[in-house]
């Protein structure tokens, strides 16, 4: 049968503690890399958006302009025999060279 609850008492238990979230030990800020970048498409509005693979193993859909900065970019480019985003391959959804990360 249940019973109602009925809170207990801080004066009947003034030591209890309420139990705190375990630390996992990892930052809260922590920073995640970029590994490769897998693939490029382009949108229906004529931007292309490329496809990165995080350290963490996260894979996510990013515009040149999150991207444009970084090696792996410039490892995407030249696997693809281009120097600029604007020379890729509009034919869909293209595969770069790059191989996922052995673990």
């Amino acid at each position: 049968m249940l019973r109602p609850y009925i809170e207990s008492s801080d004066a009947m238990f003034p030591a209890r503690d309420k139990p705190e979230g375990y630390d996992f030990g990892a930052p809260d800020e922590a920073e995640v890399m970029v590994d490769h970048i897998k693939a490029h498409r382009w949108t229906t509005t004529g931007k292309v958006e490329f496809e990165v693979s995080w350290n963490d193993g996260d894979v996510t859909w990013e515009p040149f302009q999150a991207v444009k900065l970084l090696i792996a970019l410039d490892d995407y480019f030249a696997l693809h025999g281009v120097n600029s985003w604007r020379k890729l391959s509009k034919a869909g959804k293209k595969q770069g060279g790059a191989t996922e990360k052995k673990h």
